[in-house]
């Protein structure tokens, strides 16, 4: 038992090693995510605008006669294609970032997901419906405490647990449904109380006139 223990425990922490490369990963492109994605979305705006601004303005600027025509240029070079070409340079060096990090991060996710094909020596001891990181822990649990004292005993109190676990998810997600359809009826209920008292007053009204 304390062999089979043994090799439990160390696909146990396979698995936990998975998880924390996968959760690292979603930490991440998280973090990548709030940093750029406003910025990237403003300054294709600003892309837009200094786009629109070039489309409006330029030909006006060739409207212009004699030395005007040298200021106008000057003043649309200065408002309209500076701004877009700084805008451009920023948005690459944006997108370039993000874009890199997003990928080692997907990178980064992809090989905690491999790791436990890679370790197939090692989890073998587990049916592949229990590789995981929670299954591996219950096993280890219930076979450290005496609960179970065999494998096999500790698969199927897994099943048990797990099949407890999804039915109590269930109902509390139907639970949920059936508080949001209460206050549902009852939004609706307090609406149409609320037109009929408008259309009572609005006839005692007329009629009062």
């Amino acid at each position: 038992m304390n062999d089979i223990l043994t090799r439990v425990e160390a696909a146990r922490n396979i698995f936990e090693q998975s998880k924390s490369y996968v959760d690292f990963a979603c930490k991440k492109r998280g973090e990548i995510q709030n940093k750029y994605e406003m910025k990237i979305k403003l300054t294709k705006i600003g892309m837009g605008l200094a786009g629109l601004l070039v489309f409006i303005f330029f030909p006006e600027v060739l409207k212009s006669q004699g030395i005007e025509i040298l200021e106008n240029l000057a003043v649309f070079l200065a408002v309209c294609v500076l701004p877009g070409f700084f805008l451009i340079k920023y948005y690459k060096k944006l997108k370039g970032t993000y874009d890199a990090g997003m990928e080692e991060a997907n990178q980064t996710e992809a090989y905690g997901k491999r790791i436990p094909g890679l370790s197939e020596e090692v989890v073998n001891i587990l049916p592949e419906e229990y590789r995981s990181l929670e299954a591996a822990e219950y096993i280890c649990e219930v076979l450290k405490n005496g609960e179970a004292r065999t494998l096999k005993e500790a698969f199927r109190m897994c099943d048990t647990q797990f099949h407890e676990q999804k039915m109590a998810r269930i109902k509390a997600a139907i639970a949920q449904n059936d508080r949001m359809i209460a206050d549902n009826n009852r939004t609706v209920k307090r609406i149409s109380e609320d037109m009929t008292r408008m259309h009572d007053e609005a006839e005692r009204k007329f009629w009062a006139s």
